[in-house]
């Protein structure tokens, strides 16, 4: 689990093709804490698998389903990416409860800058939509986020400077750098499936 508080930005070392997935490996900066193999690190909002680790360098392998349900399988050189290790029992909550798996890929419609913060508008699928409430949760490449409002399938996020300047969200934009991966709050996934549920057995 995590908890979409970002701490750490890496820089893609390489994203090779091998059989039917990817090997990713990545840059961390800054760590203090002891990452070995075997341990959950989230990368852009993915909860991934550590395989090899040499020195600052992570190396991931990720699954063909991995790569076709998020935004991995873009990844070139030299791109930043979010990194979040694994909440420990005593890891502060600050934002909400993570689990790294990705609901969906989203396209960023439009970026503003307004009154010392940033806005980002995000166009769901139509299944996404049910999974979102005013002031509700969201991690988008990772990051908590808070929704603001919502108008049809496109939802409004505000950003404060610190976040946006100390993690991945300063480079997306409307026009190239616009898919991001999105998990929706566990909260609002598991009452719509109990819903779901309820009529399904009426």
């Amino acid at each position: 689990m995590f908890t979409g508080i970002i701490k750490h930005i890496g820089f893609v070392v390489s994203n090779i093709q091998e059989q039917d997935g990817k090997v990713l490996t990545v840059k961390i900066l800054n760590v203090k804490q002891a990452i070995d193999i075997g341990d959950s690190v989230s990368i852009e909002g993915c909860c991934l698998t550590v395989t090899k680790v040499d020195g600052d360098c992570l190396s991931f392998y990720v699954s063909k389903e991995t790569l076709k349900q998020t935004t991995l399988a873009l990844l070139v050189k030299g791109q930043r990416v979010n990194i979040e290790l694994a909440m420990l029992a005593s890891t502060p909550l600050g934002g909400h409860l993570v689990s790294g798996h990705i609901d969906e890929v989203a396209r960023i419609t439009t970026v503003e800058f307004n009154q010392n913060t940033y806005k980002i508008y995000v166009e769901l699928s139509p299944q996404g939509k049910k999974s979102v409430v005013k002031k509700g949760s969201i991690a988008i490449n990772g990051v908590s986020l808070t929704i603001m409002n919502i108008n049809g399938k496109i939802i409004e996020l505000n950003i404060i400077p610190h976040t946006w300047n100390n993690t991945t969200l300063c480079t997306v934009n409307d026009s190239t750098n616009n898919l991001v991966n999105v998990e929706f709050d566990q909260m609002v996934k598991i009452i719509n499936k109990k819903i779901d549920e309820h009529f399904a057995n009426r």
